[in-house]
């Protein structure tokens, strides 16, 4: 019997001997670390892969308008709103500028401008280089962009007439406009409410705590059905559009805009890709 044993634990002991050198040489293997790094650098301006930014006046009053919204196709372009410049440029993945997709970005009184040193109480000259607008009352602001599972760009602005706020959304698919759709405004913030366009994992495109009759309520509005919901119903509408979408579908359109993070800076904007998109 003794043999017997001494036999196995013989034959046995390449193969622990393999899996010690294994286990050694995987813990010997680096963990491989994405760097950040740097695809788009826009300097305020008006020319290609430059970006506007505003201020309401009086000067003294700096609200600034400047970019805050990017979106990812499933091609890995990147998309930013310039809605100061009325327009939306793309960009490959690698940050190389392509073209641009022109919208009603801003639209009001230009009240002054500011230069590199110097802010305005009077309207730019006719070719004068201004770095920043300085609007007076302002009747329409673009607000966001999002890009859903099939890759159509839908852009959300707000018109202000005569006290009276609308929304408006545009959709887009292969850089081309094929739709404008009248919608609700959103109300503001409650609660830390987001504001614009919102894409949820299951695909469907909401506006939250939207207004009637210039009122604000708690309700959302869903775009592709034009319907309103309470929460209750907006539960439920969601919960059948996840299933009917499929969760590595929807998980995939947040991995690519997760993937980027853009900021703003003295000079103009900076779009970081922090880690691997999908």
């Amino acid at each position: 019997m003794n043999r017997i044993i001494a036999g196995v634990l013989i034959m046995l002991a390449p193969c622990a001997a393999l899996a010690q050198e294994a286990s050694t040489a995987a813990e010997q293997v680096p963990i491989e670390e994405y760097v950040p790094k740097v695809i788009i650098e826009g300097k305020w301006g008006t020319g290609p892969g430059e970006f506007g930014m505003a201020s309401q006046f009086p000067l003294g009053y700096f609200e600034k308008y400047q970019p805050s919204s990017l979106a990812v196709d499933s091609k890995g372009n990147i998309y930013i709103l310039d809605f100061v410049n009325d327009r939306i440029q793309k960009f490959d993945k690698s940050g190389k500028y392509l073209t641009e997709l022109p919208v009603e970005g801003m639209k009001g009184e230009l009240a002054g401008y500011c230069d590199a040193d110097t802010c305005y109480e009077e309207p730019p000259a006719p070719g004068q280089k201004i770095e920043r607008k300085v609007m007076g009352q302002i009747e329409v602001q673009g607000i966001n962009i999002v890009i859903d599972s099939k890759d159509t760009l839908y852009y959300y602005l707000k018109r202000n007439k005569d006290g009276k706020e609308t929304g408006e959304v545009w959709q887009f698919r292969n850089d081309k406009l094929i739709k404008k759709t009248e919608v609700p405004a959103h109300g503001g913030v409650y609660y830390e409410a987001p504001l614009g366009l919102i894409l949820e994992p299951d695909d469907s495109i909401w506006i939250f705590n939207i207004k009637e009759n210039n009122k604000k309520t708690h309700d959302f509005y869903e775009i592709r059905s034009a319907k309103k919901y309470d929460l209750s119903r907006r539960e439920e509408k969601r919960k059948t559009s996840r299933e009917s979408l499929g969760a590595d579908k929807a998980k995939k359109v947040f991995q690519r805009r997760r993937a980027l993070n853009m900021a703003v800076t003295s000079d103009g904007i900076k779009v970081t890709r922090t880690r691997k998109g999908e």
